[in-house]
């Protein structure tokens, strides 16, 4: 059997033409829905186009009571113009819905952190070592490996479950993560 992460990267590299499915814990899955799965996992730090992600979904709806406010329109503005292609919210989507918008974002900053190696060491043996199984059943290992270094952006979301699993250990106190930054919640 082929490591995962391995595994990963050739699948990443093919096209779902020539593999529709992956073979897991004993069942196949389908490629497309894995491959969707992966790419929404992926560091929300990646950032292409000055600030705006790749594939950002954008709003051009212009006569939008929350515009001001939202994202997903203020993203577009951030756009530059060498960029040729934008991935938009359906104007046709956006013309017949009614009530608040499912695809709106708000354009506040969020705080993110930036690893755990001091949390880590601070922790008894036993507790960190409980508390990276938490993190890997929880988040997976390469995703635990990237966010422990600081390589990937730790969501509020994250960090409040990387709380949980400390006060599961018994730890009351909420120790800091090792750097902070903010950033749009892409």
């Amino acid at each position: 059997m082929v490591p995962y992460c391995i595994f990963c990267s050739i699948l990443r590299t093919l096209s779902s033409d020539y593999l529709l499915f992956r073979y897991k814990s004993g069942t196949f899955v389908p490629l497309k829905n894995y491959l969707n799965r992966y790419t929404m996992t992926q560091n929300s730090a990646t950032k292409t186009n000055g600030e705006v992600p790749n594939n950002y979904a954008l709003c051009i709806k212009g006569d939008c009571p929350k515009a001001a406010t939202c994202l997903r329109h203020v993203a577009m503005a951030m756009m530059p113009a060498e960029v040729q292609r934008w991935s938009i919210v359906s104007p046709a989507y956006l013309a017949q819905m009614e009530g608040e918008c499912p695809m709106y974002r708000s354009a506040e900053k969020v705080r993110y952190a930036r690893g755990f190696v001091r949390m880590m060491s601070a922790m008894t043996v036993h507790q960190a070592h409980v508390m990276k199984d938490g993190i890997i059943a929880t988040f997976g290992m390469a995703m635990y490996y990237r966010m422990r270094k600081g390589t990937r952006l730790i969501t509020p979301i994250e960090q409040e479950t990387i709380y949980n699993l400390l006060e599961q250990q018994g730890i009351t106190e909420r120790p800091a993560f090792d750097a902070y930054t903010e950033d749009y919640l892409w």
